[in-house]
């Protein structure tokens, strides 16, 4: 199930048309967005087992340029909260998408290049059985 919205939420920022498609996992070696789901927990279990359920996810950038870098996350962290629509799967939806940690500047890496971080709280359903 996590990986499925791990996609989901890489085919929603790269609809963004940022200056490089983000994938799934470790940083790029150059001029790259990635994101990671890194913990999260039910907040709440219904009589049928469904779930309300946050996720979070970090989302970092590395470019030669700083402001390449800033302006990507800060995109990121203002477009998705203001969806209305999100994805969902067999097992799952997105209802919300909030920023947890603004985009911020971490270090400059061995090769010169700026690394900037942030991270996103996903707020999901998780569907349940039948009773």
């Amino acid at each position: 199930m996590f990986p499925a919205i791990e996609d989901a939420l890489e085919a929603l920022i790269n609809e963004l048309d940022l200056y490089a498609p983000v994938t799934i996992g470790a940083m790029p070696p150059k001029n790259g967005i990635c994101l990671q789901v890194v913990g999260g927990g039910t907040n709440e279990t219904f009589f049928d087992m469904a779930r309300q359920y946050n996720i979070n996810v970090v989302v970092n950038a590395r470019h030669d340029d700083l402001l390449q870098a800033e302006t990507a996350l800060s995109k990121i962290h203002y477009e998705l909260p203001r969806r209305k629509v999100f994805p969902s799967g067999d097992e799952w939806e997105i209802l919300f998408i909030n920023s947890a940690s603004a985009p911020n500047y971490i270090e400059r890496s061995d090769t010169s290049d700026f690394l900037c971080g942030s991270s996103l709280l996903v707020e999901l359903y998780i569907k349940g059985g039948i009773c």
